[in-house]
């Protein structure tokens, strides 16, 4: 993994969430291809098994609607628009030709529980992409599938020390990094206001870069900057000084 790559990594794009540019639209992921800064996005896959690029498994945060992505076919879910806007929740694909492999991609597996369907399309898909790209999931499974199907794909262990999202107990395996030894990432994702220098030093000492998840102003650079191999950013406007001015941006050899 080349983590200079993914020094900076725009968290769903770079975006403001207003009428021009929404979080996960093709405004946002074209506006980090043409600042050159890689980007991370969420990835779910639709009832008719169509890969689609969005956070939330329910919509109505993103949408107004009170729907299920895995609940909808694509039809549906092209119907609904972001924050009211004209931007449509875009497919994968329609992002893999914005990108066209001008910057790194990091690909956050949204899957809700079951493993194989999601990361089967997911991994056809990407055999026919030429770029550079990363996969993360708080899922140990979902990286346990990849590493079955291709030791050579890119994994990364997200986490942070509480998970909401699930319960105490597996919480705990996933923020004590537990499920290492059979996934073997070649990263950790884990929540920048939790990074130690502790946790830094011991996943160096075992060649796992650490990316930290989300930086969103120039303080927190200064306190995890030396912390971090890789971030991931939001709030670009407040950021772009300090990412701008580092000689590491990916390097856009297609350009």
């Amino acid at each position: 993994m080349d983590i200079d790559k993914y020094r900076f990594v725009a968290h769903r794009g770079i975006h403001q969430n207003d009428a021009n540019n929404v979080e996960n639209s093709i405004p946002a992921f074209r506006a980090a291809v043409e600042k050159n800064i890689g980007i991370e996005l969420d990835v779910h896959l639709t009832k008719d098994h169509y890969l689609v690029v969005v956070h939330d498994h329910n919509l109505e945060k993103i949408t107004g609607v009170n729907k299920i992505v895995e609940e909808l076919s694509l039809k549906e879910i092209k119907e609904l628009k972001l924050l009211g806007t004209n931007n449509q929740i875009p497919t994968f694909e329609e992002v893999l030709k914005v990108v066209d492999g001008k910057v790194p991609i990091i690909i956050e597996i949204k899957n809700r529980g079951t493993v194989g369907a999601l990361e089967s399309k997911l991994f056809e898909v990407l055999k026919k992409y030429d770029g550079e790209y990363a996969i993360e999931s708080f899922n140990p499974l979902s990286l346990l599938w990849f590493k079955k199907h291709d030791k050579s794909m890119i994994r990364g262990q997200l986490s942070a020390k509480k998970i909401d999202t699930i319960s105490p107990f597996l919480n705990f395996f996933l923020s004590k990094m537990l499920f290492n030894v059979f996934v073997k990432p070649d990263f950790i994702a884990y929540k920048i206001e939790d990074i130690t220098e502790k946790m830094y030093n011991k996943y160096h000492k075992n060649g796992i870069y650490l990316i930290g998840w989300t930086l969103t102003s120039k303080d927190e650079y200064d306190r995890y900057n030396k912390l971090c191999d890789g971030m991931i950013f939001d709030h670009y406007e407040k950021l772009m000084g300090i990412i701008n001015a580092k000689e590491n941006i990916y390097d856009n050899e297609k350009n």
